[in-house]
């Protein structure tokens, strides 16, 4: 393993090796390292932990936002069954951080944005990180493979 960065930073994820690729389609000298999408750090064991997709990142107000910090987060409020984390395009800030939540059958609650603001903090999630808007959902659309696609909920919110 080679890394640049140090131990528990966040930063993107390279691999390299004979099985990754012998080249990229019209740049065959841009081969050494292959950039795999995802942003992640090593541990003081040298155990690579997957953070986030590098395009789910929030950047708001210059800050760096991983909308899974947010959602594991949010996922121990006992009337959240489900909940995903994303970042909606805002002028002031370059973008906002904005959650989908699924809440739960069990539990009948009416949660407010103000509430889930002051859960999250007092949880220890820095102001920067707190949801600015909440949109309540039905269920979260999702791929065969119980993946949440972003590209729908995004266009499912940017109609509400």
């Amino acid at each position: 393993l080679e890394w640049e960065l140090p131990t528990g930073a966040i930063g993107q994820i390279l691999v390299k090796g004979a099985n990754v690729t012998n080249g990229y389609l019209r740049h065959p000298q841009n081969c050494e390292w292959f950039a795999t999408g995802d942003l992640g750090y090593v541990d003081g064991d040298r155990y690579l932990y997957v953070v986030n997709r590098r395009d789910d990142l929030i950047i708001s107000g210059g800050e760096n936002i991983y909308p899974s910090e947010v959602e594991a987060i949010l996922c121990q409020h006992p009337a959240i069954a489900e909940v995903c984390v994303i970042g909606v395009e805002d002028h002031e800030w370059g973008a906002i951080v904005a959650a989908a939540i699924v809440l739960n059958k069990l539990h009948d609650h009416q949660l407010s944005l103000a509430a889930i603001r002051s859960f999250c903090e007092e949880k220890g999630l820095s102001r920067y990180k707190l949801p600015k808007s909440i949109y309540f959902v039905d269920n979260l659309p999702k791929s065969a493979s119980g993946k949440v696609l972003l590209k729908a909920l995004k266009q499912e919110i940017i109609t509400k």
